[in-house]
């Protein structure tokens, strides 16, 4: 912890040390799945007040979209991806 203090101490912005405090704490997302035809579904926790939530980012080519359910972002995969 120290030297993470010493870290923040060296920096010579405001911005620089808010930027080092939001990234340790915040989490990274997760993949949690990939399609055959190379969609993708991230799992993000976030927090809002005092609660921690899980939100799903679906994407294909460019397209994505943030959903509150894991069968929300399959959904979506299901209508931008191209049919076998």
């Amino acid at each position: 912890m120290k030297d993470n203090k010493r870290d923040l101490q060296k920096l010579n912005t405001t911005k620089d040390r808010i930027e080092i405090i939001l990234s340790l704490m915040m989490k990274k997302p997760e993949l949690i799945l990939i399609t055959p035809q190379g969609g993708t579904v991230h799992k993000y926790p976030l927090t809002g007040g005092k609660t921690t939530f899980e939100r799903y980012l679906s994407c294909y080519t460019g397209s994505c979209k943030f959903f509150n359910d894991m069968d929300g972002a399959k959904k979506h995969l299901v209508t931008v991806e191209p049919k076998n």
